[in-house]
């Protein structure tokens, strides 16, 4: 399968969801690493499973198409993902956190859109448009989720005697 002219938009547009799918890893596993808590960490390695297959599926797509990955955008992405990670260790840790949860819900937005396009175009197959959204489902609960600042117990504790 080929892209044809009608098409000429698309391989930019692969080009820029590879990329962000790149980003997205970066971020998550930035966020991972600091957690404190372990089912938090469990959550986010699930996610992070979940947008490397998806990212490979991508790859798979662009392959049957005849386009290859391009390898200035993806190294633009880690560079993005690098000066992010800088801004996030300047100010409030619950900022940071919530900034790259929010990040990575938009992504997965984007994501989502993503895959409605491909099945407009004809590119993604109905069952395996439905298995991909799916899984895009899932990815948005665990983040949202997440994304919850935490909060700190300040009911009065139990006097000691």
């Amino acid at each position: 399968m080929k892209v044809s002219a009608k098409e000429a938009w698309l391989p930019a547009y692969l080009h820029d969801h590879l990329a962000g799918s790149v980003t997205a890893v970066d971020i998550a596993h930035r966020r991972r690493d600091a957690e404190t808590d372990g089912p938090s960490k469990a959550a986010l390695e699930l996610f992070i499973q979940d947008v490397v297959e998806d990212r490979e599926r991508l790859r798979d797509l662009m392959s049957q198409l005849g386009i290859a990955p391009s390898v200035w955008k993806q190294a633009v992405a880690t560079g993005v993902a690098w000066l992010d990670a800088v801004r996030s260790m300047v100010g409030p840790s619950d900022l940071g956190r919530i900034r790259d949860f929010e990040l990575l819900l938009m992504g997965v937005r984007g994501k989502e859109l993503l895959w409605h396009t491909l099945s407009r175009v004809g590119v993604l197959d109905p069952a395996l448009q439905r298995l991909l959204l799916e899984r895009v489902a899932s990815q948005r609960l665990i983040l949202e989720q997440l994304h919850a600042p935490r909060t700190v117990d300040t009911s009065p504790s139990e006097p000691t005697v």
